[in-house]
């Protein structure tokens, strides 16, 4: 099932999304360096400004995405963290200051904590982060969202 398909079977319960501009989505794509994959594309299109009544667990906190914070996670910093840009992951939301829910992120790249993790670029799975350590919060970013749905 696409990200299209999900939202177009949830559409009656959806309230409140509001979609990212393509400009908003070029400028995440020139932050990581290659094009998003194309599921997390769809979803920034339909809900990337504000998730709306979609409620995203990450380990057991509930967190509201924005591609916003996505843009901010990978803008270069001059000092300290991501001085350098982030190409095996890209950022989708933040545990806040919660210590056991640590950002999640669609993982391009197979961590080496989580060796058999299988990666389709279109639609790559969610990790999330226990303290220093990868958590896989679900198998395809499709997923992640359609467990969001109230």
């Amino acid at each position: 099932m696409t990200m299209d398909e999900v939202f177009e079977k949830h559409a009656r319960r959806i309230r409140g999304i509001e979609g990212a501009s393509p400009e908003e989505i070029a400028e995440l794509e020139r932050l990581v360096g290659h094009p998003l994959p194309k599921e997390l594309r769809a979803y920034y299109l339909r809900a990337g400004r504000n998730p709306g009544n979609l409620h995203f667990v990450q380990t057991h906190k509930i967190v509201e995405p924005s591609i916003a914070e996505s843009i901010k996670f990978h803008r270069p910093r001059r000092h300290g963290r991501h001085a350098a840009p982030v190409r095996n992951k890209i950022f989708f939301a933040d545990g806040g200051t919660c210590q056991d829910c640590g950002p999640a992120f669609l993982a391009l790249e197979v961590p080496s904590k989580l060796p058999k993790l299988a990666i389709d670029p279109d639609d790559p799975p969610v990790i999330g982060m226990d303290y220093d350590d990868p958590v896989l919060l679900a198998a395809t970013f499709t997923e992640y969202v359609r467990s969001a749905f109230p």
